[in-house]
């Protein structure tokens, strides 16, 4: 949905961490950037997820359609050889090497349009959505590889079906959703429910999710997990279907329109396939995707998760995993460390957000600093607690031309010109 606009992650709404034995965050998205050409060219957008594709999404036009994703994914094998290549080398592990799932992370956007339902004539009730997280090791998770490429690519199982749902499955989590976990939705530029802040959901694993090595065996070394949405609103009473998004002024649905709630993902797409190619022929970090078309029956030869490598541009969720190598491990807390990629749109133009793309594991201050061509400081912004992949600003306040821009946080900064047009 090229037309949506997101806000940066300004909390954590997730569990605490306490002192353990945890090694490092793994993070598939960083892999392709830190080791590919594709790297920074990646385009980052949020999607949508909906139990039942039914629900209705209305254009700005006024035309609707109803294709929302069903569900979504990520696979991690430890052991990629890309690892070796990103800024922390030391994160890959051996054939020898055990280890187990701790914790996950993920960025998301949850939009409440209904608090509340009518039980008969004036009785109401909160509304409570879920978040299924379902967790997979080992031989329940298939590899493949593509007949006519170099990529290969790993799935978790699920049939089309009228479950809807991934099946052999090790565990799976249940997360009641609430007012409180709301992301927030906005109209900007003119449009209707186009701007969607983002937060950042660590979610503590389940116990049990490890993978032994023996003998430096590595058939069964990948781990994955899944995020299944379901709205505690009916999207389809008789004839009645309910209402996902609308991009049309909302005041001018008809009185009575019901509004279902709904659950969006972060990704980063290749938009250059065609001249930037992306192979990974050497391991099976993949991410998972559940389009309306493969929930239900088998379609195309696929059906339940779509490899993201499957489509014509490749899609990268982000989604994180964060691993113990041993019961001795040191203690390492979460870095506090910033990572910027890189600032998007450049050229911005003036009024309109900036947004950063950064690696911000705790919450933190951060410090946006825009000089001049003549080193001058121009502009400075203090931001509080902020964490997560992408942060947001607003160019105001200044003249067109070329810019140096300098973000700080935790005593670590970094630089990169930017040029600021009308």
């Amino acid at each position: 949905m090229s037309d949506i606009q997101f806000a940066v992650p300004q909390k954590n709404t997730a569990t605490a961490f306490s002192k353990t034995t945890i090694n490092d965050w793994y993070q598939p998205n960083k892999f392709v950037e830190a080791d590919s050409m594709i790297g920074s060219k990646l385009v980052h957008f949020v999607n949508f997820m909906q139990h039942d594709s039914l629900a209705k999404i209305i254009n700005a036009n006024g035309s609707v359609d109803q294709n929302s994703w069903l569900s979504i994914g990520r696979v991690l094998d430890p052991k990629d050889t890309m690892i070796s290549y990103t800024a922390n080398p030391q994160q890959r592990l051996s054939n020898y090497t055990s280890y187990t799932l701790d914790s996950i992370r993920f960025t998301y956007a949850y939009v409440r349009n209904s608090d509340s339902l009518t039980i008969g004539s004036s009785q109401k009730i909160s509304v409570v959505d879920t978040l299924f997280i379902s967790y997979f090791k080992g031989n329940s998770i298939q590899k493949y590889s593509f007949e006519t490429t170099l990529n290969k690519y790993a799935l978790v199982n699920w049939k089309g079906d009228s479950t809807r749902m991934p099946a052999n499955y090790i565990k799976m989590d249940t997360i009641l959703l609430t007012k409180n976990d709301s992301t927030g939705i906005a109209n900007i530029g003119g449009g209707f429910e186009n701007f969607y802040n983002l937060k950042s959901f660590v979610h503590k694993a389940p116990t049990g999710l490890n993978f032994i090595s023996i003998g430096g065996k590595d058939t069964d070394n990948l781990i994955a997990y899944t995020l299944t949405f379901k709205s505690g609103i009916q999207t389809v009473i008789g004839n009645d279907t309910a209402v996902m998004i609308c991009h049309k002024n909302p005041t001018t649905l008809p009185t009575g329109t019901r509004r279902t709630n709904y659950f969006g993902f972060y990704f980063a797409e290749n938009k250059d396939l065609d001249t930037l190619p992306w192979n990974n022929p050497t391991y099976f970090n993949t991410s998972l995707l559940a389009p309306w078309w493969c929930a239900y029956t088998v379609s195309n030869d696929w059906y339940g998760y779509v490899s993201g490598n499957a489509y014509a541009n490749e899609i990268f969720i982000d989604a994180d995993f964060h691993l113990i190598t041993s019961p001795n491990a040191a203690v390492i807390e979460l870095p506090k460390d910033i990572l910027v990629k890189n600032l998007y749109p450049n050229p911005v133009k003036i009024g309109e957000p900036l947004f950063i793309n950064t690696n911000i594991k705790n919450l933190s201050e951060v410090t946006v600093d825009i000089y001049d061509i003549t080193g001058k400081l121009v502009v400075s912004k203090k931001y509080v607690n902020v964490i997560g992949d992408i942060f947001q600003t607003t160019i105001s306040g200044i003249s067109t031309g070329m810019y140096f821009v300098k973000i700080s946080a935790n005593g670590i900064s970094h630089t990169q010109k930017l040029s600021i047009i009308d």
